[in-house]
């Protein structure tokens, strides 16, 4: 993770909305990339635990957060990064019930 460190990354930060219903792939991998998760938020509609996945196994890369209907959860700028996927993984999102949530994370490929 050495990469996040440098005051100018290849790339950019980028960042992608969660509009999800239940489980589902937030970002999609790119060969040879790690996807670094640098802030996000959501709010969900109903009672549910969200935590961050990567694709290979469905491997957990964050705990759950437990969530009650319309409250959320705000993970504010982390220059070292929340969590991280394998790499050449896609970013997860698992819902423990299929309720909407939106939100929004910024995220890095390293």
């Amino acid at each position: 993770m050495a990469d996040i460190y440098r005051t100018e990354v290849p790339g950019g930060i980028l960042y992608t909305p969660i509009e999800v219903s239940g489980s589902g792939t937030l970002v999609f991998g790119v060969a040879g990339r790690k996807i670094v998760v640098l802030s996000f938020y959501f709010v969900c509609s109903a009672n549910t635990n969200v935590k961050f996945q990567t694709s290979t196994g469905t491997i957990d890369i964050s705990g759950p957060a437990y969530c009650i209907a319309n409250g959320g959860c705000v993970n504010g700028f982390n220059a070292g990064g929340w969590f991280q996927t394998l790499a050449g993984d896609s970013l997860l999102i698992n819902l423990s019930a299929g309720v909407p949530i939106g939100g929004s994370l910024s995220y890095i490929l390293v």
